[in-house]
């Protein structure tokens, strides 16, 4: 993964590293998501595909309302391999920051 600078939704103006989800985050959220009748989520299928071994970066993030995130997340090198996700604002404010690095 290259190391990418966004400047994202929420902070305060300064560039910052990009979030990311490890395997089981995407799911444990995305299945939170689905539960909350979100508007965006994944098919539960194509993340039970995915690398555990593999960090999925959000690439875009934005207020999608008072309460929740539209991410978009990286699912693989291809550039059109990504997805969008409604989450809580909580849950993507506590979702780590890459630090750069292979």
């Amino acid at each position: 993964m290259c190391e990418l600078v966004i400047k994202t939704a929420l902070g305060n103006g300064d560039l910052k590293m990009p979030k990311y989800f490890t395997k089981e985050e995407l799911i444990k959220i995305n299945n939170k998501s689905i539960k909350a009748n979100r508007n965006r989520t994944f098919k539960p299928d194509n993340l039970d595909k995915l690398n555990t071994s593999f960090f999925y970066p959000i690439t875009f993030a934005l207020p999608h309302n008072d309460t929740e995130i539209r991410a978009r997340v990286q699912l693989s090198d291809n550039e059109g391999d990504n997805g969008y996700l409604d989450m809580d604002m909580k849950e993507y404010m506590n979702l780590p920051n890459w630090k750069g690095g292979v």
